[in-house]
């Protein structure tokens, strides 16, 4: 057993120093290196928590990976930004570690599948889709801190949660999705297979219609097999569809960091309740590519109406009554 005190430097270490914070994440995956991997490689705030942890405890003769990066550019750009919001952040006395393990995750699995250390038998791949607004809200809310300083413990002993919301949702509409990738990193779900999935395993979901009656799609390269599934099926489908991807029976789904259950949920619940988004905006992000692909026409239709602006002639019908 390491001496607490070392246990205590360790962390330190790993905390500031991305070497030495990438050399433990290393010793840590060769020890747990297994002749089956899978690969939970999503985008941001799309359940990959839940998925990967489920798997964890179910598939025992596989390692499992929970990564949103193998694309060496992704990588590098997501390095570099937690280097610049790590010195940002020690400034204002918060706490984020310089190099996450996820980018360490990222950088072994790019090594290992150099090295061909599984056969296209024995790795397998899984990806996950969500309504792209609820995805950049998700991530606002999670990384808020980080990226803003945003202390919610401090605001909910001073403020109830309508008065938060309110005042976050200026940071969300002219901060958060006007990013300029400079001052923060994300990942963005109109951009993401292409640049990460093609990119890595010449798998393009684009080139075949998506099963939108059953929620997941299974797809095939000379790398992998994968699966994407829709967050929004994945209480009805994860579990056919994981069984026939890898042949393990899973239990019922246990979701895991949800943000509702967070110290900030309540603001989370008021926030998305309360927000309304510019028509523009709703019809580039529901256009796109990606949200087309994944989602139905009435789908779309649905997700538009949750976000969209009340109309002016609703509001005043509404302040007359």
């Amino acid at each position: 057993m390491v001496p607490t005190g070392i246990q205590h430097t360790l962390r330190n270490l790993k905390r500031s120093h991305a070497p030495v914070a990438r050399l433990l994440r290393y010793a840590a995956l060769y020890k747990n290196l297994k002749p089956n991997a899978i690969i939970v490689y999503t985008m941001g705030k799309v359940g990959s928590t839940t998925v990967s942890g489920l798997l964890q405890n179910h598939k025992k003769d596989a390692f499992v990976y929970d990564v949103h990066y193998l694309n060496p550019e992704n990588l590098k750009k997501d390095q570099q930004f937690h280097r610049k919001l790590y010195k940002k952040a020690a400034e204002q006395n918060i706490q984020v570690n310089i190099l996450p393990d996820y980018i360490s995750d990222g950088y072994f699995l790019r090594r290992m599948m150099k090295k061909k250390a599984w056969s296209r038998e024995s790795l397998s791949v899984i990806s996950l889709t969500r309504d792209p607004m609820a995805k950049y809200v998700s991530s606002f809310f999670q990384n808020a801190e980080r990226f803003y300083a945003y202390d919610f413990q401090k605001e909910l002993s001073q403020n109830g949660p309508e008065k938060i919301a309110e005042e976050l949702k200026d940071l969300f509409l002219n901060h958060y999705l006007h990013k300029n990738g400079i001052d923060y990193f994300d990942s963005d779900p109109l951009t993401w297979f292409d640049e990460e999935l093609k990119a890595i395993f010449d798998i393009d979901v684009y080139d075949s219609p998506f099963p939108h009656d059953r929620g997941y799609g299974m797809y095939s390269s000379d790398y992998c097999d994968v699966l994407v599934m829709r967050l929004e099926d994945l209480d009805d489908c994860y579990r056919s569809a994981i069984q026939q991807l890898t042949g393990v029976t899973v239990p019922r789904l246990k979701s895991e960091n949800t943000a509702s259950k967070k110290v900030y949920g309540g603001v989370y619940r008021a926030f998305k309740k309360n927000l309304r988004l510019p028509e523009d905006m709703l019809d580039r992000v529901y256009a796109s590519k990606y949200a087309t692909h994944f989602y139905t026409p009435d789908e779309i239709t649905g997700f538009k109406k949750r976000w969209q602006q009340k109309r002016s002639s609703e509001m005043k019908r509404e302040t007359a009554l």
